[in-house]
């Protein structure tokens, strides 16, 4: 049995498998969003967007919000 791969099931998206455990393909959504998310605060810390931000926490929050359902969004129109 292969450590990786892709099963299809009932549902549209197909379940992520890893080494026999079955997840659901919306943890391979939130993975993908917090590496983008990971980027894009190291990016907005280096060019000093923090100072024009009131509250630099529920900024993050809504960074990654927004990139969860933009990669969701993405990925049900590709499937």
């Amino acid at each position: 049995m292969p450590f990786l791969l892709l099963t299809g099931s009932v549902f549209p998206m197909p379940d992520l498998v890893i080494g026999g455990l079955s997840l659901p393909h919306f943890i391979s959504t939130l993975c993908f969003s917090l590496f983008a998310w990971m980027i894009i605060r190291r990016i907005a810390g280096r060019l000093g967007l923090y100072e024009w931000v009131w509250h630099p926490g529920l900024f993050n929050l809504a960074v990654y919000f927004i990139l969860v359902m933009g990669v969701a969004i993405f990925q049900q129109s590709t499937f």
